[in-house]
């Protein structure tokens, strides 16, 4: 038999299995790959609303407490003895924490599954929002704030990944509506 120099064998014409080309058999197409998933005992409508409506009380306490920052800045300028600018800067710190924490919590529920990683995110955004309080100086509270934004930004994103899954599509312009008004 001839041999084939693409695959260092004898060349067969019958059974090409080793590469990609024509004489290939059909293989099975992704959707044939991914299995059913079993129904859910909950209502899809009565997942989707508790969803929605966990995010959006999420996102309202999010920017309550950035809101409550903003306002608070010149009492932490002043009980810290730090410039009205450096006090802003942990508004910065908080949502650079947040960029961060979108990135390493969406990484993290891609492993663990998004309800899991989102109720850690919301573990580190209370732990250490909590712990702003007992701050005895600027550089802890600096902590404290870009920590708790590691935690607000994987709520943030999760969220949002577990509404828009949970929807229907048809009510896709109805969810975006409600969470971001």
């Amino acid at each position: 038999a001839p041999v084939n120099r693409d695959h260092g064998r004898a060349a067969d014409t019958s059974d090409h299995s080793c590469c990609a080309c024509a004489h290939t058999p059909a293989r099975a197409s992704v959707s044939q790959m991914i299995p059913e998933t079993p129904p859910s005992p909950v209502p899809a409508h009565k997942t989707a609303h508790k969803a929605l409506l966990a995010a959006t009380l999420g996102y309202a306490m999010d920017g309550f407490d950035l809101l409550i920052l903003g306002f608070l800045l010149d009492p932490i300028a002043q009980d810290f003895g730090v410039s009205r600018v450096a006090a802003s800067a942990l508004v910065s710190w908080t949502l650079f924490g947040a960029l961060i924490g979108g990135v390493l919590f969406g990484v993290m529920s891609d492993h663990y599954g998004r309800v899991r990683v989102l109720t850690w995110s919301i573990l580190v955004f209370a732990g250490f929002t909590g712990l702003c309080a007992f701050a005895q100086n600027y550089e802890q509270l600096l902590v404290y704030r870009t920590l708790a934004g590691l935690g607000l930004g994987g709520e943030f994103g999760l969220g949002m990944a577990l509404v828009a899954r949970n929807h229907h599509p048809t009510g896709t312009i109805s969810t975006r509506t409600i969470v971001f008004r």
